[in-house]
This record gives structure tokens, C-alpha cells and sequence, in this order.
């Protein structure tokens, strides 16, 4: 069986040795050199999620106050790191054949508003038209902050890598990222221009939350192998009903909490090799390239997923479950994603009908390691003789 979710950067190996990973202060220092080097940066600072971290770049990059810009297909977790901020979002239309928004889209949005800083996400590792949105940045005197939670690793199309342009960048170490610690993530700060005081997080992770995220990977392997039995399915529903689980978008922003040790020393080691891990995720991706080009968007340029876009979406992901690969999570299924907290940020459907609409059509395929050549030519057999065609 294959999962597009559930632990895919996990095998029992893996997994085990998260379980006992330990770390400690000079292993998050490690973690701070290598960021500042690769990125170019002033400094780096370590949070217990990258939503905290974000939270932490809105706050510096506006001062906690007026609007900031984002792409219209997000997370829940990004407008909440700007609302815990002290700001307020403005969506931004994105364009349906490269899932970013471009300049122009940025400049009508921002027109008469009081907007302070832009986000500029590369959702699913497709990258932005990063000049065209530098330019309108400083015409407009607005902070960028590079989100790097789907684009570690990838490039622009000058070749300069993602994180390496902007004001600040943020990374996140949550759960099927690129780089995968179940939470946490980094601030790296590239600018002397700072609105407000730089407040490095100090408190500690509570014990339970760690407990959770050192079993997490043991979890998604158990799911994962007993899932045909129907097993699984009972595992996975009794520890997110008993919170031995949570899903990631309830835990909170928390920006005063900084990263264990132990998960500083995993995210080092995977910011090292992580090359090796692009070079896998896009060699996987060619194959789907191939024998899916009728229904490819833009290229992701780290291979983190790789998205299409079809009429039917519910008929292919239900063929695709029954031979055995489940994609249902897909980013993302509402403008603001996840469905069941759409209602609660208000988003503004009239003024971003293009999101509106792809959310409707777009799903994603697996790239990881837990896939293969074959695997994937098999779910692009599903996908020929199954899918229609969004026009």
C-alpha cells in the first residue's frame, strides 16, 4: 500500500532512531551555523514549530501591526502565525498553471491597503517569479519573507536557491516536509531593517509534546503496515481520539518555545544530505512528467509532491484507494486548508476566484522514498485511464 501521508519519511529504522535520537546545545548550534551559511544570514533562530518561526518573521518584518500578503491556497497555520503576530492577511490570487501568485496579482491586492510585508510560500516546491516580486517589495517598501515549509532545497529559475533572496526565511520541520522532524522549524534573519525587538524563544517543549513527536514516526509505521488488515485504520482513529496524536494544525503558534535538542540534531543531519533527498524526490517526478504531461502544472524544483489538476478529483482518488494508494491529502482541498477550519478564517472567495476554483481540481502524487519506478508507473495507469482534464 502507498501513502501519500501517514510517516512517508519514515521507515522502522528511521522511525526507531527518532525514537532515541538524543541531542544537546552544541548539536542546536550546528543547526544555527549551517543555516546562516547556507542562507546567507544574519542569524537563526530555533522554534518548537515552523509556525512559531513564521509568527516570529511577521512580528520583526511589520512591527505587529497592518496587513500582510499571502497566497490564496495556504494553510490554516500561516494565517495564524500572522494573526498571532499582531497582523491581518490579504489574499492574493493565484494563477491555475503555476499555483503562485505573480507580481501583477500582488500589486492589484496590495492597491490602497496597508500592507507591510509579503509572503512569498513556493507552495509544493514551484517557484515564484521571485524578481518580479522583489520589485514590487521595495516599491511598496514591504518586507519578504520566503516560506520555505514545501521548498526546501528547490531553486528559482535563475538558479539561485529558495531561502537565499528575501528578508527572512522561515523553515519548517513538521510532519511529510522536506526536512521532517514532526515540528519545529527556523527563522533565518537576512536584513538589519528589523521592526521590532528580536525575541530568541526560551521555553521548553512540555514533556507530552515531545512524547508525541518522538512516537510519531513508530505510530505512522504501525498504521501503515496493519492498514489492510483494518487494524490500522483502529490505531490511527484511537490515538488521535485519545491525543496520543494531534493533528498539526490544532496545536497552536507558540513562538515563545524553542526546538529540543534531539530534534535540532535530526534536522542538521537532514539539512546536510539534503541534496540527496531533492535528487530522489525529482527523479521520481520525471517519471510522472512523462507519462502525465496533459495534466501537469508548473514543475516543482524540489520534488517535494507533484501536482496535477483533474475534472474529477473524487473518481480518481477513489480508483486510486482501491488499488491501494491513498492521496486524500492533497494541498489543498480549500483555499485555506484544512476543510474543517475553512469557516473560521473568513476567506474573502469573491476576490480570489481562481484559488476558488483549482481547490476544487488539484490533487497531489507521492514522490518519497517509499515509492518506487514501478509504484509510480502503476498510479500513472490509474491516473491515464481514470482522470479527465481540467480545462
Amino acid at each position: 500500500m502507498i501513502f501519500l501521508s501517514i510517516g512517508p519519511n519514515y521507515t522502522w529504522a528511521q522511525a526507531w532512531r527518532h525514537m532515541w535520537t538524543r541531542g544537546n546545545k552544541a548539536d542546536a548550534s550546528k543547526l544555527q551555523s549551517l543555516l546562516t551559511k547556507k542562507y546567507d544570514a544574519q542569524k537563526a533562530l530555533l522554534f518548537s514549530q515552523g509556525r512559531g518561526a513564521l509568527a516570529e518573521a511577521v512580528r520583526l518584518a511589520t512591527g505587529g501591526e497592518g496587513k500582510v500578503a499571502v497566497t490564496s491556497m495556504t494553510c490554516f497555520v500561516v494565517i495564524e502565525a500572522i494573526r498571532t503576530a499582531g497582523c491581518e492577511p490579504l489574499y492574493v490570487d493565484v494563477d491555475r498553471h503555476t499555483l503562485q501568485f505573480n507580481a501583477d496579482n500582488l500589486r492589484r491586492a496590495i492597491k490602497s491597503e496597508d500592507v507591510r510585508a509579503v509572503i512569498v510560500q513556493n507552495m509544493l516546491g514551484i517557484p515564484v517569479e521571485i524578481d518580479e516580486i522583489m520589485k514590487v517589495a521595495h516599491e511598496h517598501d514591504m518586507a519578504v519573507i520566503e516560506d520555505l515549509a514545501h521548498a526546501v532545497g528547490g531553486q528559482y529559475a535563475d538558479g539561485r536557491e529558495i531561502g537565499t533572496v528575501g528578508d527572512y526565511t522561515m523553515l519548517s520541520f513538521g510532519r511529510d516536509k522536506m526536512i521532517d522532524t514532526i515540528n519545529g522549524g527556523a527563522l533565518v534573519i537576512r536584513t538589519t531593517d528589523v521592526k521590532n525587538v528580536v525575541q530568541p524563544p526560551l521555553e521548553e517543549v512540555p514533556t507530552i509534546q515531545q512524547l508525541r513527536d518522538r512516537i510519531y514516526p513508530l505510530f505512522a509505521c504501525s498504521v501503515r503496515g496493519l492498514f489492510a488488515s483494518g487494524l490500522g485504520k483502529c490505531i490511527h482513529w484511537f490515538a488521535y481520539k485519545t491525543k496520543i496524536a494531534v493533528r498539526s494544525a490544532d496545536d497552536g503558534t507558540h513562538p515563545e518555545r524553542t526546538l529540543p535538542y534531539w530534534q535540532a540534531k535530526l534536522a542538521h543531519e537532514q539539512l546536510k544530505t539534503i541534496d540527496k533527498k531533492v535528487t530522489m524526490r525529482l527523479k521520481n517526478q520525471d517519471i510522472y512528467q512523462k507519462e502525465l504531461t496533459d495534466f501537469s502544472v508548473a514543475a516543482s524544483s524540489n520534488g517535494v509532491r507533484w501536482p496535477l489538476l483533474v475534472e474529477n478529483r473524487s473518481e480518481v482518488l477513489a480508483k486510486l484507494k482501491q488499488a491501494g494508494v491513498y492521496a486524500e491529502d492533497v494541498w489543498y482541498e480549500v483555499p485555506v486548508s484544512p476543510a474543517r477550519l475553512y469557516k473560521t478564517v473568513h476567506f474573502p472567495e469573491e476576490t480570489c476566484p481562481v484559488a476558488v476554483q483549482t481547490t476544487k481540481h488539484i490533487l497531489n502524487l507521492p514522490t518519497h522514498q517509499l515509492v518506487g519506478a514501478e509504484d509510480i508507473t502503476k498510479i500513472c495507469a490509474i491516473i491515464k485511464k481514470e482522470a479527465k482534464i481540467w480545462k
